[in-house]
């Protein structure tokens, strides 16, 4: 998953969109995890 520079820019610029950003960015973990139900553990 890349960021577009002026995605950054947006965030650099806009400190009040970082919590947006932070919920985007859970949001996509959630996805992905959720898409990859067996995940790599520490089991041996």
């Amino acid at each position: 998953m890349s960021l577009s520079s002026s995605s950054i820019n947006i965030l650099l610029l806009n400190p009040n969109s970082s919590l947006a950003m932070t919920k985007t960015m859970e949001s996509a973990a959630n996805t992905i995890a959720a898409s990859y139900p067996v995940m790599p553990t520490a089991n041996p």
